[in-house]
């Protein structure tokens, strides 16, 4: 009767284990990027930038991809502070890129305010290599 609870309690564990990860996603933290980064992809491996916004007050992060790259955004979120009714909290932008094909391009990301056309921004490029 032992043998089968430890049986049993075993392949719970190993099941349970195997469905809780099935993503081997890894996040990146864009604020420690002072500017360039390059990322190494295979294809059909998918990431998660992580990035400081505020839109509250205006600001937020712009993406500029070029038409062909290998390396596409499939998803944004915005997960705000769990502080609800701070205003001008900081919220977190959540950018999933998948890598799609073989080669190399770069996607730009500014920090800015959309209605300011020629203020400077704060920008990041991140570099995808994918093999």
């Amino acid at each position: 009767m032992i043998k089968k609870t430890l049986l049993i309690v075993g392949t719970t564990t190993l099941l349970t284990a195997c469905a809780t990860n099935t993503s081997n996603e890894k996040t990146i933290n864009l604020d420690t990027i002072e500017h360039t980064e390059t990322i190494n992809l295979n294809v059909g491996d998918q990431i998660k930038l992580e990035v400081t916004a505020n839109p509250s007050t205006g600001y937020d992060w712009f993406t500029t991809e070029p038409e062909n790259c290998s390396a596409k955004i499939v998803d944004k979120a915005n997960v705000k502070n769990q502080q609800e009714g701070i205003v001008g909290a900081p919220s977190k932008n959540i950018y999933t890129v998948k890598a799609g094909s073989k080669g190399e391009c770069t996607i730009q990301f500014d920090y800015k305010r959309g209605w300011e056309k020629d203020a400077p921004s704060n920008t990041k490029q991140i570099t995808f290599h994918v093999k």
